[in-house]
């Protein structure tokens, strides 16, 4: 990858959407052996990007997270121990990260 920065938002205040900061220029963070770096083309927020950003998410979250429930993009690089996923595959994001494959059910 040859950009060295990235546009995120990051909650940076527990007080909804409006507490939400811009960072132009933050750092593009270097991947784990087991981590996938995706490009975004497009996301969204939802309802539990909300409640996590008013602090009301009932699991524990990092502070300063990105708010990125739903998103897609392209694979841009993949830790040593990731056989899943290769450079250039699309992808969409899954806070659900149990489930994998198949229909949901019981």
């Amino acid at each position: 990858m040859s950009k060295q920065s990235q546009k995120e938002w990051r909650v940076a205040e527990n007080t909804g959407f409006d507490g939400l900061k811009l960072d132009e220029s933050a750092p593009i963070p270097e991947i784990g052996d087991k981590e996938v770096l995706v490009r975004f083309h497009g996301s969204s927020l939802n309802y539990r990007d909300l409640i996590i950003a008013k602090g009301m998410y009932p699991f524990p979250c990092k502070d300063n997270i990105v708010p990125a429930s739903d998103g897609a993009g392209i694979v841009e690089a993949v830790g040593k121990h990731v056989h899943r996923f290769k450079k250039g595959d699309k992808v969409l994001t899954l806070f659900n990260q149990g489930h994998v494959a198949g229909s949901l059910d019981a």
